[in-house]
């Protein structure tokens, strides 16, 4: 029979217990943000490929070469491409789980009929993903079945897919983005060199690149004089156009009616630039763009296992991975991000933590895995601040009628609640687009603190879980009689 362990011995087993469930805790899924900024951890898989089982805690499935992801609002969500198995995913931050949102067979076949349950929609080997946040709609770059598929988000159906037949052939989408304001989207055509605009409820025609014709980038011309070369990713921004231009090692950027070179080497030279490197130094082969809401823009650059950034002083830094050979291997969660070994990262979705900063999701999809990056990103812009704008105070009259009208910013339209003692006869009720009416015909000034002064607070919100926000106004009604 072996010894007994010292109290020594037993005490120090405690402590290294103690730090290890402490460890544990911190790198809980859903929570890298109360980590040190640019700390990884592996938020969805296990690492090996496989798939689920679903609905499951995050780290208790398997994904197989996950893809694209996108943050939502609304829902407190993250959705997720699970390339091969055909499926979309969606993390709940609510409910610490993941379940499916499309396909839960996971069988790869063809689109169906506008009404049919998501969950029992099929798909073929889904990429990007991007949101309409206004409409609710997301949008999946199903790229084997030569479509967008669409999903309402408000009654969990497929809406009609949208086709990218140019007339003389069929293309592979890899890539999706929304204009929030036209309600448009862009399509990345990697088989077909080039990418697409869809106006909603339109038809598609080409923005940039020629069809079928790849070639090498030329810079400061009309985006349709100018060659792709296999684009993945894109990124819509107040106007300009991103695009990941796969082939050509390149970022470019359409604005002013032109296209230009962005970040990588002007002639497409492939690299892996050490930080510190000017953005026209060599990168190769970038899959997705993102512009954060402090206008930082984010890559990952496929080619060398990185996910990096150019910031504002136009230098290439790294956020995530190291510049091969070298690195923590998998699994890596609670080291640096620039510490570890990543395999083609692919997507890019941030995800707000304040008003001020957000976590940085992707895909590792060599690995199989989901990471969170920590902090490394701007929360500024993933809708703005909500406010309640109209004055904070007014008057009225026994018995005369009243209205006043409470308005909000913010965009999309932030909900708005009033809570407080009104005088009899008026009341609240909140409209449609962000605004709120108080309307009646008072009968009395009596009120318990004050006669004749009541007191309301409004507020407006955007969002719910931990992407909250939430702006107050205490709003004063004086009542008198004639």
């Amino acid at each position: 029979m072996s010894a007994r362990p010292s109290p020594l011995v037993r005490l120090i087993r405690l402590v290294v217990i103690l730090g290890t469930l402490a460890g544990l805790l911190t790198l809980t899924p859903g929570r890298a943000s109360a980590l040190p900024v640019g700390t990884i951890t592996t938020v969805v898989g296990t690492g090996a490929p496989g798939w689920g089982p679903w609905p499951n805690p995050p780290l208790a499935g398997a994904l197989n070469s996950p893809a694209g992801s996108v943050f939502d609002k609304a829902a407190d969500a993250v959705f997720i491409s699970d390339t091969v198995n055909c499926d979309v995913l969606q993390y709940s931050f609510v409910t610490n789980s993941v379940s499916v949102l499309v396909n839960g067979a996971h069988i790869c076949g063809s689109p169906d009929p506008a009404g049919t349950p998501a969950f029992l929609a099929h798909l073929n080997h889904p990429y990007g993903l991007a949101l309409n946040s206004g409409l609710n709609l997301l949008y999946i770059a199903d790229r084997d079945n030569h479509a967008v598929q669409v999903v309402d988000l408000s009654t969990s159906l497929m809406q009609s897919f949208i086709p990218i037949f140019p007339g003389a052939g069929i293309c592979n989408p890899m890539g999706v983005a929304v204009d929030q304001i036209t309600n448009a989207i862009y399509v990345a055509d990697q088989s077909c060199d080039v990418v697409w605009k869809v106006p909603f409820g339109l038809g598609g025609s080409i923005v940039a690149g020629i069809f079928n014709t790849p070639g090498p980038p030329v810079n400061a011309i009309p985006p349709t004089a100018a060659t792709l070369n296999g684009p993945q990713g894109v990124d819509f921004v107040s106007g300009v156009l991103y695009i990941a231009d796969t082939g050509n090692n390149q970022i470019r950027r359409v604005s002013g009616g032109l296209i230009w070179d962005e970040v990588g080497d002007p002639g497409g030279a492939p690299g892996c630039s050490p930080d510190g490197s000017t953005a026209f130094n060599p990168i190769t082969a970038p899959s997705a763009v993102r512009l954060d809401g402090g206008g930082t823009l984010f890559f990952d650059e496929d080619g060398c296992d990185l996910v990096r950034e150019v910031d504002a002083s136009a230098t290439l830094r790294t956020v995530a991975g190291t510049i091969p050979p070298g690195g923590i291997s998998f699994p890596y969660s609670g080291n640096p991000a620039t510490s570890v070994a990543l395999k083609a990262p692919q997507g890019l979705a941030f995800v707000p933590v304040t008003a001020a900063s957000a976590d940085l999701w992707f895909s590792d999809t060599g690995n199989n895995v989901v990471d969170d990056v920590s902090g490394v990103a701007s929360g500024a812009g993933f809708g703005s601040t909500p406010g309640v704008t109209s004055a904070n105070s007014a008057t009225a009259i026994v018995g005369q009628p009243f209205s006043f009208l409470v308005t909000t910013s913010g965009s999309p339209s932030p909900k708005i609640k009033a809570k407080g003692k009104l005088p009899k006869g008026l009341k609240f009720q909140k409209n449609a687009d962000g605004t709120g009416t108080i309307s009646g015909m008072p009968t009395s000034t009596k009120h318990k603190s004050a006669a004749g002064m009541y007191h309301v607070t409004f507020t407006a919100t955007f969002g719910k879980g931990h992407a909250k926000v939430v702006a107050m106004q205490t709003w004063s009604l004086d009542v008198f009689t004639e």
